[in-house]
Parts: C-alpha cells; sequence; structure tokens
C-alpha cells in the first residue's frame, strides 16, 4: 500500500497538478470521444472541461483528504492510502456525463477563465521545481 503522510496542501502540492490531473483526464476519454466542441459545435480534438457548479479536482480531492486525518496528530496531518484515496476520487466523478462537457481547447480556456480560486499563483508551488534551489 503507497502512503503519504503529510499536510493536505502538500499532497496538493505534490499530486494534484500531476496523478489528480492525469486522473482526470482518464476518466474523461469518453467525454472527449465525442469530437464536438458543446460551446461552438466545432468538430476535432476535445477536452473534458468540469461542468460549472459541479467540484472541481480540488474541492473533490480536499474532501476526500478531509476523511484521511489523523486522529493521534495534529488536525493538520493526512494519513492517506493513496490507492484507496484514487478510488474515491473517482467515484466521485460519476457519473461522468454529470460532472464534464467536451470543450475545444478555447471555449475550455474561456469557460474556465473566470473559476479560479482554486489556483495557486504561478511559482508559489515549493515542489514544483522538483527539489532544485531558488
Amino acid at each position: 500500500m503507497a502512503r503519504f503522510i503529510g499536510s493536505k496542501q502538500e499532497f496538493l502540492d505534490l499530486f494534484g497538478a500531476t496523478l489528480l490531473t492525469n486522473a482526470v483526464k482518464y476518466y474523461g476519454r469518453s467525454i472527449r470521444k465525442r469530437k464536438v466542441c458543446q460551446r461552438c459545435r466545432m468538430q476535432g480534438e476535445v477536452q473534458a472541461a468540469h461542468i460549472k457548479g459541479t467540484p472541481g479536482r480540488i474541492e473533490i480531492a480536499n474532501s476526500i483528504l478531509d476523511q484521511y486525518y489523523t486522529p493521534d496528530t495534529s488536525k493538520d496531518i493526512v494519513d492517506v492510502n493513496i490507492l484507496e484515496c484514487l478510488g474515491k476520487f473517482y467515484e466521485s466523478h460519476l457519473p461522468v456525463e454529470s460532472h464534464f462537457i467536451p470543450l475545444c481547447d478555447s471555449c475550455h480556456k474561456e469557460y474556465d477563465k473566470e473559476d479560479v480560486k482554486n489556483r495557486r499563483p504561478a511559482g508559489s508551488n515549493p515542489f514544483g521545481r522538483f527539489g532544485m534551489p531558488k
């Protein structure tokens, strides 16, 4: 069993932009097969965009991580079974059609433009440089 022990923010810093993003891409593959943007109707390559009003990747991860606080330590530390957590992450995206819509790249960027509340400022991820000194 792979485990992570640390803060919720450290978990999101390490896995949010890699493991969780790639998981969402994988879950949305049936949406991407539609090949027609729901907004502009352009045919071609589309992306699976989270539907507004449904929780996004970070919100879902935060709610799942709340279940992993350790009773013996500070409220800041989670002890996560990563495979179990990914299973819960997947289940929270079902049914896929209720969470994603097919959008071309430009429509997806425009659609997400207003929803920046969970994005980090550029350069604020302490793990983003893979341990390189500043």
